[in-house]
């Protein structure tokens, strides 16, 4: 800042190569800081997924574990619940806005009430339950994939499990792995 002549105190104000020196750093400042911003923002909407893969994983385990049957059908095989889904069955996208709002019918099939999944909140992600198999051997994967930034290229996440052994009752039957979460262009 100059200094105004005939004055004894006080600046006059900026000169506007000082001016423009602010302005380029904020410039900078912001070229690096945005892209980061972007990455955050993509990376805080993937805990959803993390969250509900969990959840899942959790469910589907429990089922595994339970009896299943009915009074004119003795003790069924343990297996997983069927396999279903995406749901929804096309991208949050599409619905104009990155966010799925869901309605009351997605989540009504017999592997959703049986995982007791359902989303009541708008969310990112469709929701896949894969399962194959019954008794040691069954496993599953669920699926969760989302177009981050509607940009048609959709981020994957995966968790499943195998079941190690069969036996009766509920104690002899586990599972083998662990709740690892697999990612495929996890901020695509």
């Amino acid at each position: 800042m100059k200094r105004k002549r005939g004055t004894r105190r006080g600046w006059n104000g900026f000169t506007l190569i000082e001016l423009m020196i602010a302005v380029a750093i904020i410039g900078i400042l912001a070229a690096v800081a945005v892209p980061s911003l972007i990455k955050y923002i993509k990376k805080a909407k993937t805990a959803e997924a993390l969250g509900n893969l969990e959840k899942i994983y959790n469910s589907a385990r429990v089922y595994y574990l339970e009896d299943h049957g009915s009074e004119s059908v003795s003790v069924q095989t343990r297996r997983f619940p069927d396999t279903f889904g995406p749901t929804p069955t096309v991208s949050c996208c599409t619905f104009g806005s990155q966010q799925c709002e869901p309605t009351a019918t997605w989540w009504t099939d017999k592997t959703w009430r049986a995982l007791n999944f359902s989303m009541d909140d708008p969310h990112y992600f469709r929701y896949q339950f894969v399962s194959s198999g019954s008794g040691t051997g069954a496993q599953f994967t669920a699926f969760a994939y989302a177009d981050l930034d509607c940009d048609g290229e959709s981020s994957t996440y995966s968790m499943g499990g195998v079941a190690s052994y069969a036996g009766s009752g509920a104690g002899s039957a586990a599972m083998s792995g662990t709740a690892s979460v697999y990612r495929q262009k996890a901020l695509e």
